[in-house]
């Protein structure tokens, strides 16, 4: 087929062909469990966001009150680390109780905080472990009220009206590369 003397050439040109092809497959594959995991990391982010309201509502429903919230945190963070992320959250809830509301703070940020929790005037500050959360009851001046929350590095006004129960929390995915924070209300 080829002349004696291009015989070696031909082999030299197709390896160099078959470095280049298998160089630009390696290259395309390096990238695509980076692309796989910030799409997980977004489907994980989206259902996070729209079941942690659910998850309150499903423990009222239930009769188990914040419990609801706080297992659907667990498991977020569980399954998080499972796909081998890293969950972090911040959540306030109040549940009105006649004039009076259960104001409730559930901390997965990975270490202890110390809250500053205030509805209208009135102002505590608590200690929480991370994965744990605490309540104190307040008696706002009116059906509506204002709640702060506030830690170093965080703080946060909400206005609720006193008839309902609400919820804010404050999220985040990471994967070591790319990270998603979120928040949602409800």
């Amino acid at each position: 087929m080829f002349p004696r003397k291009f015989s070696g050439q031909a082999f030299l040109l197709a390896g160099f062909l078959f470095l280049l092809l298998f160089a630009a497959g390696a290259s395309v594959l390096s990238m695509q469990p980076q692309t796989d995991s910030l799409q997980l990391m977004e489907s994980a982010a989206d259902n996070i966001a729209s079941e942690a309201p659910r998850a309150l509502s499903l423990g009222l429903i239930e009769g188990s009150g914040i419990e609801g919230l706080a297992d659907f945190s667990m498991f977020a963070l569980n399954y998080s680390s499972g796909k081998g992320f890293e969950f972090s959250a911040f959540w306030v809830a109040a549940l009105p109780d006649g004039s009076s509301v259960d104001v409730h703070a559930g901390n997965y940020l990975g270490e202890e905080k110390t809250l500053t929790i205030a509805v209208d005037s009135e102002e505590r500050n608590v200690t929480i472990s991370s994965g744990e959360y605490t309540s104190e009851t307040f008696t706002p001046s009116g059906s509506e009220y204002i709640l702060d929350v506030s830690y170093p590095g965080y703080s946060k006004s909400l206005s609720w009206p006193l008839s309902k129960a609400n919820m804010h929390m404050g999220f985040s995915l990471s994967d070591g590369r790319n990270t998603i924070k979120r928040s949602v209300e409800g």
